[in-house]
């Protein structure tokens, strides 16, 4: 008879982890991976409808076939489906673990479904759950020796995501070294299948070929990033302990291999070959695309995901390695056991918390949207730049008529020929200004184009190239119309600072009389205001600065802002002198928000007063202690002068 942690753990366990995902995927607003998600949903959403978005390659066909019919229903059920999948592919990794003969194999359910980044994968619409998914299934067929299925799973990989293809190789040795052929013919079945269907739809069989989702130079993400990225952030995809489990198990895998004298017909090694060459092979590979700026990567640790189902297999066998060494009595094999899931949790929920809530750039962008609602302009056609706008909207992305995404326009008129009047172009500062390519200018300085409105995040937010992120609402006006939106953006600013309060106030005018003994750095010509001015000296880093406590607004919990203004006399030009303002928020330790603004774009006036206003979005702060430092950062070898140092703190009335 089975004792029970063999018969029924397994299952007891799946279904408290499933029922537990599941409630956490409902009560959560918001989605790991931004707007990628909204793009899956609405590609299946409305596959139906337009028949060539089931086999759009971005959209990984495989993906998008599967979902569809979840999609109908909203959302969550299409993140449901993913949560689905994920309780799949840990139950089938439990049966790997137990056809090895690792010890405790349904612990790998746990291992499995709380890695970080796995984990907070799950309440998603990415591909990444469903690569997992098809993987482990695959891996799992081929140790119980069914080597024709496993090499149809895997034909299929790259329609779930077209990285899919580098396992090819993998399973083509594994086979031969079985020495097993027949199976091999059948890593084609995928692209048999798809060529001929897809090929019926684009009117080309080598669509395949000829509509990759990214091109290997992508015009927009040709950043490259450092080589040991993925590496550097293992925190945030393993956590602690289950790095060090997989580590521990990856020597323990190598150990084995060596006693059994580098047998190539063993368990130990197709455990390598399938479990642990996949996972390195996809990390490394990932890497060298990031490295070398190839495919479209930008370096999204979530891509990961997809293969940490074998490292958390390879964990379990480390995990099984410690006890032995370490733990003899039952006893304390059973209290390891309960410590290593509760930290593997524990962790798992620090680094993601949950529920998962909505990004500061999506709920600014349904902010925009309710605004766009109450105003009475959802009945005008819609233009857009983040697909999260149709998405909060209700729209149909694909009518042309209600809504149409707006992409690389040139910049004395963003759409001529395309944007009827009174049409409402909702531009964001990430999509508008990156992939889409529409500088906000091309838009402000139309005058064919009225600004409606503007969106702000409550702290400082930068997003994808450096930008402040920001939401900007115009209109599009009737020919013969014009409009001066710098002239309405102050005004805008001047209602949104009407609605904020002083609750904090310094000022630095150097005008202290034991100051006008110091003839080196207090002048008297030239002056923005009063008496004196401060010389900022040719050797000079930091100016003199304001420097305020954080403890009367601490309680403080959003809406803080911090406008910061001083006057600058640069005697050479500020591009030939770098100098920046700096508002930095600090504890004792570090500095958790630095804003940073080069004057040479505040203050391009040379030899004359230059006055410069910034306002700057403030965090809840950590702690009563906390202060805020303002000054001018001398970079350059230029002196310069400054006047009328002044920095308000506010809040909202």
């Amino acid at each position: 008879m089975k004792p029970f942690s063999d018969k029924y753990l397994p299952l007891v366990l799946l279904g408290l982890i499933s029922c537990t995902m599941v409630i956490l995927t409902i009560i959560s607003e918001g989605y790991s991976g931004g707007a990628d998600n909204i793009n899956h949903y609405f590609l299946s959403r409305y596959a139906f409808q337009y028949h060539l978005l089931f086999f759009d390659s971005w959209g990984r066909p495989l993906y998008t076939i599967l979902s569809s019919p979840f999609a109908q229903l909203g959302f969550v059920s299409v993140k449901l489906l993913n949560v689905f999948l994920g309780m799949c592919t840990a139950y089938f990794s439990y049966l790997i673990a137990k056809k090895l003969d690792i010890k405790h194999s349904w612990l790998v359910m746990v291992f499995v479904v709380f890695t970080p980044i796995y984990c907070v994968m799950l309440p998603t619409s990415l591909t990444e759950i469903l690569f997992g998914f098809m993987l482990v299934l695959a891996v799992f067929l081929f140790f119980r020796e069914n080597f024709i299925a496993s090499a149809i799973i895997i034909s299929f990989l790259p329609f779930a995501r077209s990285e899919g293809i580098i396992m090819f190789p993998v399973f083509f040795l594994a086979y031969l070294f079985k020495g097993k052929f027949k199976p091999i013919p059948f890593l084609l079945t995928g692209f048999v299948v798809f060529s001929i269907i897809g090929g019926f739809f684009y009117k080309d069989i080598l669509w395949i070929i000829n509509h990759p989702p990214y091109p290997i130079h992508h015009p927009i993400y040709k950043d490259k990033g450092p080589l040991l990225h993925f590496f550097i952030n293992s925190r945030f995809i393993f956590g602690p302990v289950m790095m060090i489990l997989f580590l521990a198990g990856t020597l323990w895998l190598l150990i084995q291999f060596f006693r059994e004298k580098w047998s190539f017909k063993t368990d130990t090694f197709f455990a390598i070959l399938l479990i642990l060459v996949p996972f390195v092979g996809y990390f490394i590979f990932h890497s060298l695309l990031y490295w070398k700026a190839l495919g479209g990567s930008i370096g999204l640790i979530r891509v990961v995901a997809a293969v940490l189902p074998l490292a958390a297999i390879i964990a379990l066998m480390g995990y099984q390695w410690i006890v032995q060494l370490f733990f003899k009595h039952p006893w304390q094999q059973a209290g390891i056991m309960i410590v290593t899931s509760i930290a593997v949790i524990m962790v798992c929920f620090q680094i993601y918390p949950f529920p998962v809530r909505l990004s500061p750039e999506e709920a600014l962008v349904k902010s925009a949207t309710s605004w766009v609602k109450l105003a009475g302009l959802s009945n005008k056609k819609i233009i857009f730049n983040d697909l999260n706008v149709p998405f909060y909207m209700g729209l149909d992305p694909y009518n042309g008529t209600q809504c149409a995404q707006k992409w690389f326009v040139n910049h004395k008129d963003p759409t001529p020929n395309e944007m009827p009047d009174s049409a409402v172009f909702i531009w964001d500062s990430h999509f508008g200004a990156n992939e889409c390519q529409v500088p906000l200018d091309s838009l402000m300085k139309n005058p064919h184009y009225q600004l409606l409105n503007r969106f702000l995040p409550s702290g400082e937010l930068k997003t994808y190239g450096g930008y402040d992120y920001e939401v900007y609402i115009f209109m599009r006006l009737p020919k013969g119309i014009t409009v001066d939106n710098a002239a309405l953006l102050e005004v805008l600013k001047k209602t949104e600072e009407s609605r904020l309060k002083i609750i904090c106030s310094k000022k630095m005018d150097f005008e202290d009389a034991g100051a006008a003994q110091d003839t080196v750095h207090y002048t008297k010509n030239p002056v923005f205001s009063g008496s004196l001015a401060y010389k900022v000296g040719a050797n000079t880093e930091f100016s003199p600065g304001i420097e305020i406590s954080c403890a009367s607004f601490h309680d403080i919990k959003e809406g803080l802002r911090i406008r910061v203004a001083v006057a600058a006399f640069p005697i050479v030009s500020f591009k030939e002198n770098r100098t920046s303002l700096i508002v930095s928020l600090e504890n004792s330790k570090e500095s958790y928000q630095y804003s940073s603004f080069l004057l040479e774009e505040k203050a391009p006036a040379v030899q004359q007063w230059n006055p410069v206003t910034v306002m700057v979005s403030l965090p809840e702060t950590r702690s009563s202690g906390d202060r805020i430092k303002i000054y001018l950062w001398h970079q350059g070898k230029q002196a310069f002068y400054m006047d009328e140092l002044k920095a308000d703190v506010l809040v909202r009335k």
